[in-house]
């Protein structure tokens, strides 16, 4: 829904409306998903979360839109109260039942067991190696590329940022970077800095325009990978991105992560 049916769909040349319909759901997502997009967008959301429910029975019949289909109206009114989806969604405490499975040694007395799980800190996620991972190099080499001027530098495949981690290798290597798109070629720091080399794509268009223009929500369709190498600090990537190939080779579809701002 978020990142590859856009471009799966429409390589199997679906029929236009159905397609349309899809992608408007899409992007409600991704509005709801994003704070940014959302303050800007709220109003805008609504209105196209209501025109999704009533054309979903015009496209598929009345037997489609289910309690749950129409719940999809009142998603607006819990990102105003509560926060975006993110903050109100269920799946962290779904994920979390695996660690609790795997505290429980036998299948008696399981309550008493999770109790003294607790009060020996088996649940206690954050660690101070998680606090100094951020900005964290590693996998150190000596085969990429360099650009003029980095003089010094040791570097790297791999560096780790506060909610993400960039790698040199697909598909980690994606990134927006002052407001360009572009391919992670190495990662490199004088060991008080870390930076990174980037090729960009030089041709940047919105990859749909119904309901809206996609490059208004940050998604694209890139091509033209520019033989220049740039450099840039750490600090000027704005998000990770997904690149999903479309149709003609070297032609992408960049649709930025949710969680990498």
């Amino acid at each position: 829904m978020l990142y590859s049916g856009m471009v799966v769909l429409k390589d199997q040349k679906m029929d236009k409306k159905l397609y349309d319909h899809f992608v408007c759901l899409s992007v409600i997502m991704h509005i709801l998903l994003s704070p940014s997009l959302f303050s800007y967008y709220n109003e805008y959301v609504e209105e196209l979360v209501v025109f999704w429910v009533r054309k979903s029975g015009e496209l598929y019949g009345k037997h489609f839109v289910v309690y749950n289909v129409h719940c999809l109206i009142h998603l607006v009114d819990d990102c105003r109260n509560y926060g975006t989806l993110d903050r109100i969604s269920a799946f962290p405490y779904e994920n979390f039942m695996r660690v609790l499975k795997r505290s429980v040694r036998k299948p008696q007395h399981i309550l008493q067991q999770l109790s003294n799980r607790m009060s020996e800190g088996f649940f206690d996620t954050t660690t101070a190696s998680d606090e100094s991972s951020v900005c964290d190099v590693k996998r150190e080499h000596f085969s990429g590329p360099m650009v003029v001027g980095v003089l010094h530098c040791k570097q790297y495949r791999q560096v780790q940022l506060t909610d993400f981690v960039v790698k040199v290798d697909s598909p980690d290597n994606c990134v927006m970077y002052r407001s360009k798109i572009g391919l992670v070629a190495n990662i490199v720091s004088d060991g008080h800095s870390v930076s990174i080399i980037v090729q960009k794509f030089a041709s940047m268009k919105a990859f749909f325009s119904k309901p809206l223009k996609s490059s208004d929500i940050g998604i694209y369709k890139v091509s033209k990978l520019s033989k220049h190498m740039e450099i840039c600090m750490i600090a000027d990537i704005q998000r990770k991105y997904a690149l999903l190939p479309y149709r003609a080779s070297r032609k992408y579809v960049a649709v930025p992560i949710n969680h990498s701002i």
